[in-house]
C-alpha cells in the first residue's frame, strides 16, 4: 500500500473486501476532478519524479474520458490530443 501498510486476508473474497475498505475514502465522487486529484496525491505518495510510462497511462485515462465526451457531443474536441509527449 502507498502508506506502507500490508493488508492480509485469508481469502481472495476477504482481501477484496479489505482493499475496498482501505480505498473506499470517498468514492461517491465519480467526477473528473476528484479522480484527476486522486491520481495527483496517488502520485505524489509513490513516486518522487515523473516518470514517462505513468504519464502516458494518465494521460491514456484521460483521452478515454474525453474521447467519450468528444462523441456524445458534449465537447467539440478532444483536448489531450495537443498534449505532446515527446518533451517527457
Amino acid at each position: 500500500m502507498p502508506d506502507g501498510k500490508r493488508i492480509k486476508a485469508v481469502s481472495y473474497d476477504k482481501l477484496m473486501d479489505k482493499l475496498y475498505n482501505y480505498y473506499d475514502d470517498g468514492l461517491l465522487d465519480f467526477s473528473v476532478e476528484f479522480a484527476f486529484n486522486a491520481a495527483l496525491e496517488e502520485k505524489a505518495v509513490t513516486e518522487t519524479h515523473p516518470k514517462k510510462k505513468t504519464f502516458l497511462s494518465f494521460k491514456g485515462i484521460l483521452d478515454l474520458i474525453f474521447e467519450y465526451a468528444y462523441m456524445h457531443k458534449i465537447i467539440v474536441e478532444n483536448p489531450v490530443s495537443y498534449v505532446k509527449t515527446d518533451l517527457i
